[in-house]
């Protein structure tokens, strides 16, 4: 019993080989990754339609009735979505006055997700009588638009 270690080298090869590999899950990662930049460049925009006052979470249609398209991937018509510096550091802004969301071009896997959240003041339609929203949905996959909150946004 004494000569365990001594008598069975290819066991205690695989044990150390174990114990390494899973200690080695637990020591420092690599450093913070910031993925905001002034050009997004590290996410993709959708945006979906223009405020209108009497929106009731249905797709809005047009004079003739005819469902109206959204306005789309990477078109961030009137900057819905930029990047402001707050001392120092890069901020995501929604300006809020077309419904969308930003998605990573690229999966990441085993993260820590750090975010602050800073309401502003202004109230746009159709929200102007009703409380603030928005947030953060993540771990979502699929095209963009469909589903809205089970998609790629």
């Amino acid at each position: 019993m004494n000569n365990l270690f001594l008598t069975k080298p290819l066991v205690n090869l695989t044990v150390l080989s174990l114990l390494v590999t899973v200690l080695s899950g637990f020591t420092k990662g690599p450093e913070w990754k910031n993925l905001l930049d002034k050009n997004l460049s590290q996410w993709e925009i959708y945006l979906s339609f223009r405020h209108k006052k009497d929106y009731k979470g249905q797709i809005p249609v047009n004079d003739k009735g005819e469902l109206i398209q959204p306005i789309g991937l990477n078109n961030n018509m009137d900057h819905v979505f930029t990047v402001i510096d707050e001392k120092g550091v890069p901020v995501l802004r929604v300006s809020g006055e077309i419904y969308g969301c930003i998605f990573n071009k690229v999966e990441y896997l085993n993260y820590h997700l750090k975010a602050k959240v800073k309401w502003g003041s202004k109230k746009l339609v159709p929200r102007t009588d009703k409380l603030k929203d928005s947030g953060i949905l993540y771990h979502s996959i699929g095209k963009q638009g469909d589903e809205y909150w089970r998609s790629g946004c």
